[in-house]
């Protein structure tokens, strides 16, 4: 695939002016870095020397973050406590924070146990409440969507109970276009399905997530991804594979697009978010999907060159590494 830099300069000019809203909940990726200690106590499975400690910006509020390096503007709509501050001050000068103030609300926070020397992760825990939001907060949020404002919506369900029946209708029936990562995670699993979005644009799933949405293990993606067109009338279908790329589907035809190099992965958090913002700007603009699977990959690849999601995804870089390996 050969995208040159006067292809990319179009592309980005078209996102400039565009008006995006990312709705959905925000979570803290927190790091423990350290060590594996060589000895132990004799009821510990394992014990680990935390040497250094932080937070980055996780789910919605990632992806407004990486999103505001294209567009102008962008509104977040997510969920908070009384500290507003606490994702306020992680979020881009260009991110305009919508918060939906619930007080007794824990911003969910997912820990993990990492060793620095090697990006290496040796468990993980989670505090959230995955509650469903009661009918004040689902009528607190559906009140602050102007949906006539924007150009694109991205959802980012992490299925916490944020998004409800009632404001995926609302929002599916504005005739906006509409994007879609609804999450399977250890927390929700089998809970979570895309098949609660029926009148959006484009949906990012991964492997997993479209075999528990058919349930079938065997078949391969081509042909889950057709049933999936049977059952769903999508625009654009993407599945992630990891280090294998992703497939990418619209009405037409489905194809594979592989991986440039993944040679130099470090942590792959944060690569999905990515790959969702550059395609769902890039199919707005009706970019082929063979030039948007092949930017989606180098955008994921992009974001797990470090620990932890501080870099994020900048276009600068983005376009650095579209003209690297064109």
């Amino acid at each position: 695939m050969n995208i040159n830099p006067k292809e990319l300069d179009e592309y980005f000019n078209k996102f400039k002016e565009l008006n995006l809203l990312v709705i959905g909940e925000t979570l803290i990726d927190r790091y423990y870095f350290g060590n594996q200690m060589s000895q132990f106590r004799v009821e510990c499975l394992i014990e680990f020397l935390s040497k250094e400690t932080k937070d980055y910006l996780g789910g919605a509020g990632l992806v407004a973050n990486n999103a505001s390096s294209f567009v102008k503007v962008v509104d977040l709509v997510t969920l908070t406590n009384k500290d507003t501050s606490y994702i306020q001050n992680k979020l881009n000068s260009n991110v305009n924070l919508i918060p939906i103030v619930v007080e007794d609300y824990p911003i969910p926070i997912k820990t993990r146990y990492v060793d620095k020397s090697t990006g290496r992760y040796y468990f993980k825990s989670t505090i959230i409440n995955d509650r469903q939001i009661n009918n004040e907060t689902e009528d607190k949020i559906i009140s602050n969507l102007d949906l006539n404002k924007y150009d694109i919506i991205i959802i980012i369900d992490k299925g916490h109970g944020m998004m409800t029946d009632n404001i995926i209708n609302y929002i599916s029936g504005k005739g906006r276009y509409i994007s879609v990562n609804c999450q399977a995670n250890a927390e929700n699993y089998g809970y979570n399905r895309v098949d609660r979005y029926k009148k959006v644009n484009l949906v990012l799933l991964n492997q997993r997530e479209i075999r528990n949405l058919l349930q079938n293990r065997d078949d391969n993606m081509y042909k889950l991804i057709n049933n999936m067109r049977e059952l769903l009338e999508y625009d654009r279908i993407i599945v992630t594979l990891g280090k294998d790329g992703c497939m990418i589907s619209d009405k037409r035809r489905t194809m594979k697009a592989k991986m440039i190099s993944n040679s130099d992965t470090i942590d792959p958090i944060g690569a999905g978010d990515a790959v969702q913002v550059i395609t769902t700007l890039l199919s707005y603009c009706n970019v082929p999907i063979d030039k948007t699977a092949y930017i989606g990959n180098l955008a994921g690849n992009l974001v797990c060159k470090t620990l932890g999601t501080d870099t994020g995804l900048k276009k600068d870089s983005l376009y650095d590494i579209c003209n690297r390996y064109r």
